[in-house]
């Protein structure tokens, strides 16, 4: 499975849960860092949103 099909199946699963990019960038946060700074889940929720719509070649 290619970048670009993964990213489509992470999107209909996103679809299927009711959950946006930034929620899981948040939740990824939450999971990864024993931390709530709130600057630093923005920034991770960013990151996770940008990096899920890359185009990979």
């Amino acid at each position: 499975m290619g970048t670009t099909e993964l990213q489509e199946e992470i999107k209909s699963l996103l679809g299927r849960l009711k959950w946006s990019q930034k929620r899981l960038g948040r939740e990824l946060y939450y999971a990864k860092y024993d931390d709530d700074d709130v600057v630093e889940v923005s920034r991770h929720e960013e990151k996770v949103k940008k990096e899920s719509n890359k185009k990979k070649h």
